[in-house]
C-alpha cells in the first residue's frame, strides 16, 4: 500500500509541477495579450482622432468651396460693371474727342465692294 500510495504521491506531486508550469504560461501569454490589446485600444483611439480630423477638413473644404463660389459670383458680377463702365467712359472719350460713332446699321459703296471681294475670295479653291 504504501508503494501504491507513494506512486499515487509522485503522480500528484507531477501532476501540480505541470499544472504550475501551465499556470506559469498563461499568465506570460495573458501579460502578453493585454499589452497588444493595450495597444489595439491605441489604434482604436488614433483611428477616432484621424477620421475625426478628417470629418474637420471635409467641413472645411465645404465651407471654403461655398465662400470661394460667392467670391467668383461676386467677381463676375464686378468685372461685368467694370466692363459697362469702360465702355461707358471709351464712347464719352470718343465724343469729347469728336470721333464720329460707327454707323454698323448702313453701309457705304466702297464697304460693299469690299465685302463682296472678300466673299468671292473665300468662294475660291
Amino acid at each position: 500500500m504504501t508503494e501504491d500510495l507513494d506512486r499515487r504521491l509522485r503522480d500528484t506531486d507531477r501532476r501540480l509541477r505541470n499544472l504550475d508550469q501551465r499556470i506559469d504560461d498563461l499568465e506570460g501569454d495573458h501579460q502578453s495579450l493585454k499589452s497588444k490589446f493595450g495597444y489595439t485600444e491605441d489604434l482604436d483611439y488614433e483611428r477616432r482622432d484621424i477620421r475625426s480630423d478628417i470629418s474637420g477638413c471635409d467641413d472645411k473644404i465645404d465651407k471654403v468651396e461655398e465662400e470661394l463660389g460667392d467670391r467668383i459670383d461676386d467677381t463676375e458680377q464686378a468685372i461685368k460693371r467694370l466692363t459697362q463702365h469702360v465702355r461707358l467712359l471709351d464712347g464719352q472719350l470718343k465724343m469729347s474727342a469728336g470721333v464720329p460713332a460707327a454707323d454698323l446699321d448702313t453701309y457705304t459703296k466702297d464697304q460693299r465692294a469690299l465685302a463682296r471681294h472678300d466673299a468671292e475670295g473665300l468662294e475660291r479653291p
